[in-house]
């Protein structure tokens, strides 16, 4: 079994090894051999990219196997980078997907890249990346479109 926690609640950092604890807790009690979550990394490129840092040497084996990038030094904040100290104390299998986003606003194709990412480490699970990629777009484009037809009244009604 493999657990996947991906979320964009964002509780005050004070609960964030509560919040670890009780993902890993759960895992553990569901016999989960691997728990994977992700973190994105702000920048203004376009091109996207995933790396993998891993808890464990076997979960290195299994990014190495699925041929993603580790990560050589660097650290992972917040609930994933809590979920990568806990795992390794407890010796629990945990990989964060870090992957290039934009900006600003969200960012589909950071998404998409992670949903292939995470098709190559889990077994049985695919990924159609050219409906996601072509969706990513569609849905891109719309929210630009919609920034830019209410851009005028948003610049009245808070300057």
């Amino acid at each position: 079994k493999v657990a996947v926690f991906s979320s964009y609640l964002t509780p005050h950092e004070s609960l964030h090894r509560e919040v670890a604890k009780t993902m890993l807790k759960w895992a553990n009690e569901h016999k989960c051999s691997l728990v994977v979550s992700s973190a994105a990394i702000k920048t203004d490129e376009e091109a996207p990219f995933v790396i993998g840092v891993a808890s464990t040497e076997e979960a290195k084996k299994r990014l190495k196997q699925a041929d993603i990038q580790l990560l050589k030094n660097g650290t992972v904040p917040g609930i994933p980078g809590i979920l990568l100290n806990e795992g390794a104390m407890s010796k629990t299998n945990v990989i964060v997907l870090l992957c290039r986003s934009k900006e600003t606003g969200p960012d589909f194709r950071a998404g998409a890249e992670i949903c292939m990412a995470m098709s190559k480490l889990v077994p049985g699970a695919a990924c159609d990346l050219q409906t996601l990629l072509g969706e990513a777009e569609n849905v891109e484009q719309n929210l630009k479109l919609a920034e830019e037809e209410t851009g005028p009244l948003r610049d009245a009604m808070y300057g």
